[in-house]
C-alpha cells in the first residue's frame, strides 16, 4: 500500500516538473520518498515480534498508563495521553493527544512498536493502526480491568507482576456487603452554584464495585444503563445514610459541600454523614482503585460508629 502510493505520488510530481521544471522538484521528490521510506520503516518495525530490547510503548490510557508503570514498564514507555500525570515520571515523556484526539504525526514520530488504548476508543486508531501496531484494552468494568491487566502482562513479557496485580482486584475488590451496611450515595462533584443533578456512580460500574468492596451498599441499587444522573428530587426520594463526592482535585472545593448541606431533609445531611474525597485519581480505574476502597472504607466506619 505505501509502494504504491509512492508510485502515485511520483506520477504527479512528474506532472509538475513538466511546468515548473526538474531543479523545483527534484527537492521535493527527495523530501516526500524519505518520508514515505520512514513511514514504511515503521510500519516493518510494528510488525516484528515484541521483543524486551526493542518495545517502544505509547499509552493513550491514564489508567492503562498507571498499569504499565505499576507492572514495571518505564524507561519503554516513549509517549502516553495528555491526561496522564501519575507517576511523576511520565511528566518528561512525550505527551500525544489522548484516546479521542490522538496526534498522529506526533505518535508516529516516537516510532512506537505497540499503542494501548481503550477499547471505547478503538475506532480513533483505526488511521494509526495502518502504520503500527494497536491493542484496544476493554477498561469499562472490573472483569475488564482484570482481563487487560493479564494480557498487558503477557504483551510486554511481566506476567508475574500483571498476575499479582490482577489477583490483588480481585481479592481487595470483592462485594463486602451486609444487612447492615449503609445505603451510600457515591456521586462525582458538580461546579459549585450549579447544584440542579448529580451524576452518580453506577452499581454495575468498576468504582460501584469499589464502594461494595468498602462494605457499603450503593443507594441505587439497580443496575444503570444509561446516563447516570439523578436529580435533586430522586436524592430526596432515595434519602441515603451517607453521601460520599469524588472530586479529581488536589483539595475539596467548600462550596461543593455547602450546595449539598441546603438540602436539610436528608438524613445524610441532618447526622454529617457526608465527605469529599479529593484526588486527582478518584476518576482512574488504574491501580490507585485499591487505596480508594480504603478511602470509602473509612467513611462506613465513621457511619457504623454513630449509627
Amino acid at each position: 500500500m505505501i509502494c504504491s502510493s509512492l508510485s502515485i505520488v511520483r506520477t504527479g510530481i512528474a506532472k509538475l516538473a513538466e511546468r515548473r521544471g526538474w531543479l523545483w522538484t527534484a527537492g521535493l521528490l527527495t523530501l516526500l520518498s524519505a518520508t514515505i521510506y520512514t513511514a514504511a520503516s515503521w510500519h516493518r518495525l510494528s510488525s516484528r515480534p515484541l521483543t524486551s530490547k526493542a518495545n517502544r510503548y505509547v499509552s493513550l490510557s491514564p489508567a492503562i498508563t498507571e498499569t504499565l508503570v505499576a507492572l514495571g514498564v518505564d524507561s519503554q514507555l516513549v509517549g502516553v495521553s495528555d491526561y496522564c500525570h501519575y507517576p511523576p515520571m511520565v511528566q518528561a515523556i512525550h505527551h500525544v493527544g489522548s484516546g479521542y484526539t490522538p496526534r498522529y504525526e506526533a505518535i508516529i514520530a516516537l516510532a512506537p512498536t505497540l499503542v494501548f488504548v481503550e477499547g471505547v476508543n478503538a475506532v480513533n486508531m483505526e488511521p494509526l493502526s495502518r502504520i503500527v501496531r494497536v491493542e484496544p484494552m476493554p477498561w469499562l468494568t472490573l472483569e475488564d480491568v482484570i482481563q487487560s491487566t493479564r494480557r498487558l502482562g503477557k504483551l510486554t513479557g511481566l506476567v508475574p507482576k500483571s498476575e499479582r496485580l490482577a489477583n490483588a482486584y480481585e481479592s481487595q475488590l470483592q462485594p463486602r456487603v451486609t444487612p447492615e451496611s449503609p445505603r451510600v450515595l457515591l456521586v462525582m462533584a458538580h461546579l459549585p452554584g450549579e447544584f440542579h443533578e448529580v451524576v452518580f456512580i453506577r452499581r454495575n460500574s468498576i468504582h460501584g464495585r469499589v464502594l461494595e468492596a468498602a462494605g457499603a451498599k450503593n443507594v441505587i441499587g439497580e443496575d444503570v444503563h444509561g446516563a447516570p444522573r439523578l436529580s435533586l428530587e430522586q436524592i430526596i426520594q432515595r434519602d441515603p445514610d451517607a453521601i460520599v463526592i469524588l472530586q479529581s482535585a488536589l483539595q475539596a472545593d467548600a462550596g461543593v459541600i455547602d450546595d449539598w448541606r441546603k438540602l436539610t431533609v436528608l438524613r445524610a445531611i441532618q447526622t454529617g454523614q457526608i465527605r469529599i474525597i479529593a484526588a486527582p485519581e478518584v476518576a482512574i480505574p488504574g491501580p490507585r482503585l485499591l487505596e480508594l476502597v480504603q478511602h470509602l472504607a473509612s467513611v462506613v466506619a465513621v457511619w457504623r460508629k454513630s449509627a
